[in-house]
């Protein structure tokens, strides 16, 4: 009988090129575990729980990318996409607004 082959296999993926990713959630739970993800994925992440900490945040980490909550009660989110909004016009970065993944849980 043949013994199966011992491999080890590489949990965390090789990153070619590390980021500076801005996390935006007002649901501490979910920034926290996004943060936690992005990490070990090799990324440098910070993270803010509102719109206003958001930007302040941005203009000093200089983030490659966005992840932002469409829902945020100070700061709509759908809404910083636009080109001339005050978002866009403070950082001009890459920012992917999607609805919290935890929004039907909060209800």
């Amino acid at each position: 009988m043949k013994q199966a082959e011992s491999r080890v296999v590489r949990l965390r993926p090789e990153v070619a090129t590390k980021r500076r990713v801005l996390v935006v959630e007002d649901n501490l739970d979910s920034v926290h575990s996004m943060a936690m993800l992005i990490k070990t994925m090799g990324h440098e992440v910070r993270f803010a729980i509102n719109g206003f900490a958001a930007l302040e945040l941005a203009r000093e980490f200089r983030p490659d990318v966005i992840l932002l909550d469409i829902g945020l009660p100070d700061f709509k989110g759908d809404g910083a996409k636009r080109p001339k909004s005050p978002a866009r016009t403070v950082v001009k970065t890459p920012i992917n607004a999607a609805a919290s993944i935890f929004a039907s849980m909060r209800r």
